[in-house]
């Protein structure tokens, strides 16, 4: 999705997901098709939205409230995918319930909220 600078100077590719909250549980949401087989990317954002948009968002305060934003390093995300026993050659989808005491999900220790 895009590139970002690491501190030493260098462009490092990243990947940005966005979901909106379950039906069933406004604190969790579900990012599909994650792909690592034959991507580049050293840091996935993950950008989740509790409730649908409002034509009059323009600023931060308009919507901080109800946006989730967390990160995931490759490197994090590799060793999350095998301890769960999962594969990187097939696309995976990712449910994570930020600031939830009952997180839940293969992937939850790794994602910094």
């Amino acid at each position: 999705d895009g590139m970002l600078w690491a501190a030493d100077g260098r462009l490092e590719p990243l990947e940005i997901k966005g979901a909106s909250a379950k039906k069933d549980r406004a604190g969790s949401f579900v990012f599909k098709s994650i792909r690592m087989r034959g991507t580049s990317w050293q840091h996935l954002f993950f950008i989740g939205r509790q409730r649908s948009g409002i034509a009059g968002w323009r600023l931060v305060a308009d919507f901080e409230d109800c946006m989730w934003l967390g990160y995931v390093s490759r490197r994090a995300f590799e060793r999350a995918m095998a301890r769960a026993g999962r594969s990187s050659a097939k696309m995976v989808d990712v449910t994570v319930s930020p600031g939830s005491a009952r997180t839940w999900g293969w992937l939850r220790a790794a994602v910094k909220w």
